[in-house]
């Protein structure tokens, strides 16, 4: 026998191993059993697995996985639910991805350790984020959830509580948000894996600013810390907003509340928005799924009452500098691409003073803070296509064909 094959069984039976004993540990079981956000994002996997591979066959072994993984969850005396069994299928499908990279040769061999080593990324940055985001919280510090809602309030139009109220009132478009906010890994993983099949130095790109996203967000919610506006108003959101005349009068200033202070900018919009700009390249379904994931984003984030509208707005600006940031296929002697990060980040940063220090100014006529919200998404969008976006590469042609075969081929 090979000396390469040797280090493949191996590597086979240590995968085979570490996935069984992180099946068995609460580790795995905890997030599992009780987060359906978690077991979406396992799901993700799946999606990766599947897209990378396009075989039936593929698809039959990750079943047969993630009853594997299913098993030593009820062997380790674990009860079963239908979270833990969509987690099970996202785990045994990392294995199954790992395992055929392992076996793999050539070109698909490297796109499948770039599909496993992005997949296993993406979790990792998942798995820790709360822990990242709990470790950066102050619960002793106060919050400036009164500048945020103030803002809004200038606009004369209450937008997070009119989304609240349709929210609560329309099912169909509960669930819709739900899925799409829940499940926010699941776009992100079928762009990435749509990224691998055409351009591999673009799917890097896409999954270093996916992951980069959270640490450098986490980081702002400790400069402008701030919760959202079910937090503040507590069982009056969303049918009882301030009226304007109160509104104008109130005095802004830090106050304490309870809970996580992840509020501004939203990172649920900025990886929407940067789901939907990296799928640009892909088929028609690819742009419709990430215009999907925006549109959803916006009405989970403020039907929840989880977002003022001015965190979402922010977080477009912020999407743009992570997007050029990690653009690297483009030379930092490009001046679009530096003009597009140092607008992201100039916006970024101008609106976190301005919120914090000018809030009155806003309050002068309602037409400066909508020409403020307006100007800041068009020069977003401005910047983004100027900085050349849309570029096509050889080989996202060449692989044109092959992405217009079905999904899955057996």
């Amino acid at each position: 026998m090979k000396k390469e094959q040797l280090i493949r069984i191996l590597l086979t039976l240590i995968v085979v191993a570490a996935t069984a004993a992180f099946a068995r540990s609460s580790g795995f079981y905890l997030p599992a059993a009780a987060s359906l956000y978690f077991a979406l994002t396992l799901i993700g996997v799946t999606l990766i697995c599947w897209r990378l591979t396009r075989s039936w066959r593929i698809v039959f072994w990750t079943l047969v996985a993630g009853a594997g993984v299913a098993s030593e969850l009820a062997a380790s005396k674990h009860a079963l639910s239908l979270v833990s069994t969509l987690s099970s299928l996202g785990l045994g499908s990392l294995l199954v991805l790992a395992v055929r990279a392992i076996w793999a040769e050539g070109d698909e061999r490297a796109r499948l350790k770039a599909g496993f080593g992005g997949a296993f990324l993406l979790l990792a940055s998942e798995y820790f984020g709360l822990n990242l985001l709990m470790w950066t919280q102050n619960p002793n510090a106060k919050v400036l959830d009164l500048y945020l809602y103030s803002f809004d309030a200038s606009l004369h139009i209450p937008v997070s509580f009119l989304a609240g109220q349709a929210w609560q009132q329309w099912g169909w478009l509960n669930i819709a948000g739900v899925l799409f906010y829940g499940g926010l890994f699941i776009p992100v993983a079928v762009i990435y894996a749509g990224l691998l099949m055409r351009d591999r130095q673009k799917a890097l790109e896409a999954l270093a600013s996916f992951v980069l996203t959270a640490p450098v967000g986490v980081l702002l919610y400790r400069v402008f810390p701030a919760l959202g506006p079910s937090y503040l108003f507590l069982n009056r959101f969303p049918w009882h907003p301030l009226a304007f005349s109160e509104a104008s009068r109130l005095f802004v200033e830090p106050i304490r509340l309870e809970g996580l202070r992840n509020a501004m900018p939203s990172l649920h919009m900025t990886w929407a928005l940067l789901t939907f700009w990296w799928s640009r390249t892909l088929s028609w379904w690819d742009r419709l799924l990430g215009a999907l994931f925006v549109i959803f984003t916006i009405v989970a984030t403020l039907g929840t009452g989880e977002h003022y509208l001015i965190d979402l707005v922010v977080a477009c600006p912020f999407a743009l500098t992570i997007y050029y940031f990690c653009s690297f296929s483009l030379s930092w002697k490009d001046h679009r691409r530096v003009r597009a990060c140092l607008y992201g980040l100039l916006a970024t940063l101008g609106w976190l003073t301005a919120l914090r220090y000018e809030t009155r100014v806003f309050w002068i006529s309602p037409v400066i803070p909508w020409i403020a919200c307006i100007l800041t998404i068009g020069l977003v969008g401005f910047f983004y296509m100027s900085a050349g976006a849309t570029r096509t590469t050889p080989s996202t042609h060449a692989n044109s064909a092959m992405e217009s075969e079905s999904l899955l081929i057996s």
